[in-house]
């Protein structure tokens, strides 16, 4: 066995240490880019009419009276947008107060006058009140199927802007996972490090050396599938709730970094269910 001498355990130190402190720098712009993306502010242009509000919801979702634009901050699937739509609410009183009234019937000419003919005047009262009420009603409901179509063609095309961040996005989660993945291997290395060399004294770098140069590279191509294949519904854990948070695929991937042996194992199943074959 060719022990490592002292020199040559001071510069595998020094290299794991700068090269951890690189990994790290480098996660903690990738976190905050990350979150930075996903708090995107979406805006679309939509007024608000009289007599409509929105009732209280999500908190990313916001109205913008004095620019008229109606904003929405992360992402937007599915079951939100029908969520974001049941917020419309219009108060039908005020609403009506705000429509225009239609104009009044006109009078009876002056030739009809002159003819003799005497209209009843409570009879016409009557006519011309149920014709100005049956004019305003389907105003009234007009106007308000307007709104509403109005306000959730703007939920669609907010919709339409988050779905178009979502590419940006999953690179930096990839690139993410992949640091992640290098830091539970650089994690792994230090203590395997300090426990041939301190503990054991049997650290023998003549015949581990690529373990310690390959084991960075590994961890980063584990994180990365890890990611893709828990977005891909590949694999999943036990008991594992799958979060849109950049702090749970970190912690999921640098574990996984950390336990190559199991992840490896555990990818060596999965691709047995998906292809079969006993190698």
């Amino acid at each position: 066995m060719n022990l490592a001498t002292t020199s040559q355990k001071i510069w595998l130190c020094a290299i794991l240490t700068l090269l951890s402190f690189v990994v790290l720098w480098c996660t903690y712009r990738a976190i905050r880019q990350t979150n930075e993306a996903a708090s995107t502010e979406h805006g679309v242009s939509w007024t608000m009419p009289s007599g409509v509000s929105l009732r209280a919801g999500p908190a990313n979702l916001r109205y913008d009276p004095e620019q008229k634009l109606l904003l929405h901050r992360g992402p937007l699937d599915a079951a939100e947008q029908l969520r974001l739509r049941d917020l419309l609410e219009i108060d039908a009183p005020a609403h009506a107060a705000a429509i225009p009234p239609a104009p009044a019937a006109p009078a009876a000419s002056g030739r009809t006058a002159r003819a003799g003919v005497a209209p009843a005047s409570g009879t016409a009262h009557a006519v011309q009140a149920g014709a100005a009420s049956s004019a305003s009603a389907p105003t009234s409901a007009a106007i308000s199927s307007d709104v509403t179509k109005s306000y959730h063609a703007a939920i669609n095309s907010l919709a339409y802007k988050a779905q178009e961040s979502q590419a940006e996005q999953m690179q930096l989660l990839i690139w993410l996972g992949m640091l992640g993945g290098m830091l539970g291997a650089m994690l792994r290395s230090f203590v395997d490090f300090v426990g041939n060399a301190c503990y054991k004294r049997e650290l023998d770098l003549v015949q581990w050396w690529p373990l310690y140069a390959t084991r960075p590279v590994v961890g980063a191509i584990l994180g990365l599938l890890l990611v893709v294949m828990f977005k891909a519904k590949l694999i999943s854990g036990a008991d594992t709730q799958i979060v849109n948070d950049s702090y749970w695929w970190l912690g999921m991937t640098a574990l996984g970094g950390f336990s190559t042996i199991d992840v490896t194992a555990r990818l060596r199943q999965a691709a047995k269910a998906l292809f079969g074959g006993n190698n």
